[in-house]
């Protein structure tokens, strides 16, 4: 006895192809819960995460953490003067050129909304 799989098949494929359409969807979402949306740096929700981690880790080490705070001087007159899509191209650029200089290994993060920069 033999059957037609063709639709069988054509299922198979669908469902696949909706998986692989989910998981895109949901590594997305994740990225935009986890980042800032102007910068596209680690925002404050996952500073918090990743300094806990880094605080149990060092105390777990007996070994001393730091934690750096960066603030853009006068950035609100520039911001003001200039308009907001200037202030924007600005972060976008210092978030870029911190990117740069930063290690991949060390954790930072950017806040728009502050105009200030953490790293630990």
């Amino acid at each position: 006895m033999s059957r037609d799989i063709t639709e069988r098949k054509r299922l198979d494929d669908a469902l696949k192809l909706k998986t692989q359409e989910y998981f895109a969807l949901s590594k997305d979402l994740e990225h935009m819960a986890y980042h800032d949306v102007l910068t596209g740096l680690p925002n404050r929700i996952l500073l918090a995460d990743r300094l806990r981690q880094s605080i149990t880790l060092a105390q777990r080490a007996g070994e001393i953490l730091a934690v750096a705070y960066l603030d853009l001087d006068y950035f609100k007159p520039v911001n003001d003067m200039n308009g907001h899509e200037f202030g924007d191209r600005v972060l976008k650029e210092v978030a870029k050129r911190m990117s740069f200089e930063l290690r991949a290994s060390i954790p930072w993060r950017a806040s728009a909304a502050t105009s200030s920069l953490w790293y630990w």
